[in-house]
């Protein structure tokens, strides 16, 4: 009788290009490109500016003030108001992203500093010394939010997916001024396309938002990664607030604190929050909240 011969079954395995670990380093190498790409063409320079005079006129303040306010760090400037009636940090950070040659410039600022407001004044001061070329779209990812712009004074406004139709359709011109709103919920595909197509064609973008508030539903970050990369004007003080704790709460929230509040209903003043245990601050978390900060382009 013929022996029986023993045959080994060949060991299961992953194909190379089917391996987990080779798909997470395609998929981290395809990350890196993408985010190497919206780096390289948010700090491509060449973009339309206004130069520095005439920005600080259409902003109602002397250009040596506002340059001063950018080199230092932010205080409180409820005080200080420009002939426009706009606060010295609103200001201050629309002077630097109109007189900025580079593509993208990036405004921060916690909830009710005035970041719509400070797009809305950016686009009302850019239109009207440009000519045929100074033409301004608005965009947000909600229409809620897309509305609010169009209501401060952003004439043409689109939410993001009907702005990318438009540019898709060759309707946003060289030249143009695009002003984002709540850039932190813009998905890193839609603001690449926006920040791509003004590199491309000679456009200049504005950010504004809160990269500590809300991110995109969709793949986020694109707006931490430029603010992290490309610096940003941040707007000092909340000025929607009337009352002082309800600027402070607001900043402290922002910052990932938790109060615990008590009220008194006696009278209208003592119906304010009243805190009762120290704030705590999540370890290894810090932003600043209170100051400027610029990088030169």
């Amino acid at each position: 009788m013929a022996a029986a011969a023993r045959l080994a079954a060949p060991r299961a395995g992953w194909p190379q290009h089917l391996h987990p670990a080779g798909h997470h380093a395609v998929r981290h190498r395809r990350t890196a490109v993408r985010r190497g790409t919206l780096l390289a063409h948010a700090q491509a320079q060449g973009a339309p500016r206004l130069p520095r005079e005439l920005a600080a006129r259409q902003l109602g303040a002397d250009a040596r003030l506002l340059e001063a306010q950018l080199r230092e760090r932010a205080h409180d400037t409820r005080g200080q108001v420009t002939r426009r009636g706009l606060w010295l940090d609103q200001a201050a950070a629309i002077y630097h992203v109109l007189t900025s040659a580079r593509t993208v410039e990036v405004i921060v600022g916690p909830a009710g500093t005035g970041k719509t407001r400070a797009l809305a004044t950016a686009a009302q001061a850019w239109a009207p010394t440009r000519g045929s070329s100074g033409q301004v779209f608005g965009t947000a990812t909600s229409q809620n939010v897309t509305n609010e712009l169009r209501n401060a004074g952003v004439q043409t406004a689109a939410n993001t997916t009907r702005l990318l139709a438009s540019i898709e359709r060759g309707e946003i011109p060289p030249g143009s001024l695009i002003v984002v709103d709540e850039g932190s919920m813009i998905s890193f595909t839609h603001l690449a396309a926006l920040v791509s197509h003004a590199a491309r064609n000679g456009c200049k973008v504005v950010l504004a938002g809160d990269q500590e508030q809300l991110a995109a539903v969709e793949g986020g970050g694109a707006m931490m990664l430029l603010a992290d990369r490309l610096g940003y004007v941040q707007l000092a003080e909340p000025v929607r607030f009337t009352a002082e704790w309800e600027r402070q709460a607001s900043l402290r929230l922002r910052e990932g604190m938790r109060p615990r509040w008590t009220t008194t209903t006696s009278t209208a003043e003592s119906a304010a929050p009243r805190q009762t245990r120290p704030w705590t601050r999540p370890p290894g978390r810090t932003w600043p909240v209170s100051w400027s900060a610029r990088t030169s382009s």
